[in-house]
């Protein structure tokens, strides 16, 4: 379990994805990434993309700041729509929560051709294992508004950022064997 720790839901409890290929965001790597966000963007109308959401933290902690919409992707969608029925029981949650997101159980390079928005922030929380190529950033980039940022979470060992793109680094974090880089739209 974890909990969201802003906004409208604060303090409301979500379940974690769980199994060998699970790791989501402790919550201090989340709470450390949203602090840092929440002094350069105003969440308020942003819109997002969770892209391998799992249980869909970044995401709801993004609903709960007062984001417009948020686009959860993943293969399993299971766990990203129990949490939001739980936050739906809630006083007031169904009305806060409707027509603020859309569900995408699809890979990830395939769900992007079913956003029509333009992006303020695309999480990017992929399996280790997965290897994240030019081909996803190109992809982001499309959707990215003017001043987008792509916030991914890797393996210390499996770091992979775009080569010959237009993102700039603009904050580099280390958290035991994972780093958190915010990119920027150049």
């Amino acid at each position: 379990m974890m909990n969201i720790s802003f906004g409208r839901f604060k303090g409301s409890k979500i379940s974690v994805v769980s199994g060998a290929m699970a790791r989501p965001f402790t919550g201090m790597i989340k709470n450390s990434i949203f602090n840092m966000l929440l002094y350069s963007l105003d969440f308020n109308e942003a819109i997002i993309a969770d892209v391998f959401c799992g249980s869909g933290i970044a995401g709801l902690e993004s609903i709960s700041l007062g984001a417009k919409r948020v686009y959860f992707i993943d293969n399993e969608v299971k766990s990203i729509k129990k949490n939001i029925n739980s936050l739906s029981a809630q006083k007031g949650g169904k009305e806060f929560l409707s027509g603020k997101y859309n569900i995408i159980s699809k890979k990830a390079l395939k769900a992007f051709n079913y956003i029509d928005d333009k992006l303020d922030i695309i999480f990017m929380d992929p399996p280790f294992p997965l290897k994240i190529t030019n081909e996803y950033y190109y992809a982001a980039s499309r959707l990215l508004s003017e001043k987008g940022l792509i916030v991914i979470r890797f393996c210390k060992d499996n770091i992979l950022l775009p080569e010959n793109s237009n993102f700039s680094i603009i904050k580099e974090k280390k958290y035991g064997d994972s780093i958190v880089y915010i990119l920027k739209k150049s």
